[in-house]
């Protein structure tokens, strides 16, 4: 069985570390070009390419997936887990079994962009992984698997780790009865699709004086809304407030007799830090 693993950030190497672990390694792994990085715009190298590079993996790096479509002759299936760009149809046509792709949430809840992100910031109490084929809609086509993933006070780094073990455990499962027929897509349910979108720092913003209010447990619903911000938005793109004029990220949070409790923040100019003392002061 030979298969291309298409993929950009850090969970999709996680993914790919998982499958390799199970003697699942791909022949080709097809990531994003460099990028301009950091105050200075240094060229940075995806997570994935990293990764596929250190276990001594084949990489392509196209600026479109079909400037490599002679590259990707005779495989039997490609795998795709937030590659972050659209795959076209000539492309998606080419492996002989056709294109699965990851997505960690239930679909067709939470499509798009940022689903783990948007489960933590809804309060859901679950989310999960779904396998599926990849066709010309966004994250709509048919489902070969799903598996629940409870829900709790996982951060978003915590849930991807989580969300890629489980991907890896499920291709490792589901891509050797595909092969063999023993699979058979289903539709998605026509009713129930939810859309997300990414997340810009402005979404991340919290209010002084809502923050003040939740570290008091004045307010029960904003102590909720806050600290599934914290862990949702963290660490891309952040969760941030203004503090004595200056701007300072949120970057952890627990729950305490109904009020919020910062544990980690981090301030322009210094390491991260337990808040200090008088840092409700001034919110």
């Amino acid at each position: 069985m030979k298969y291309a693993f298409f993929g950009t950030p850090d969970f999709a190497a996680q993914l790919l570390a998982g499958l390799i672990r199970r003697g699942l390694p791909p022949a080709l792994v097809v990531t994003n070009p460099d990028r301009p990085a950091g105050r200075r715009q240094n060229l940075s190298a995806p997570p994935l390419k990293f990764f596929a590079e250190a276990n001594g993996l084949p990489v392509l790096q196209p600026v479109k997936p079909a400037d490599i479509t002679p590259d990707l002759a005779g495989f039997d299936l490609f795998v795709v887990a937030a590659y972050g760009k659209i795959l076209p149809r000539s492309v998606l046509e080419l492996p002989r079994r056709g294109t699965i792709g990851w997505h960690p949430s239930l679909l067709p809840k939470y499509r798009g962009p940022a689903p783990m992100q948007s489960a933590i910031l809804d309060g859901a109490p679950e989310t999960g992984v779904t396998l599926y084929l990849l066709g010309d809609g966004l994250d709509d086509g048919p489902i070969l698997v799903q598996r629940v993933l409870p829900l709790g006070s996982q951060t978003n780094s915590e849930l991807q780790l989580q969300c890629a073990d489980l991907g890896a455990e499920m291709l490792a499962e589901a891509i050797p009865r595909f092969l063999r027929g023993e699979i058979k897509p289903l539709p998605q349910p026509p009713d129930g699709a939810t859309y997300t979108r990414k997340f810009t720092s402005a979404d991340g913003y919290v209010e002084p004086a809502d923050l003040d209010s939740t570290l008091n447990g004045q307010v029960p619903e904003k102590v909720l809304a806050i600290w599934r911000k914290i862990r949702a938005l963290n660490p891309e793109p952040g969760t941030w407030t203004i503090w004595r004029g200056q701007r300072v990220k949120l970057l952890r949070a627990i729950l305490t007799d109904g009020s919020l409790r910062l544990t980690e923040i981090h301030r322009a100019g210094k390491a991260a830090q337990v808040p200090p003392r008088d840092f409700a002061d001034g919110l």
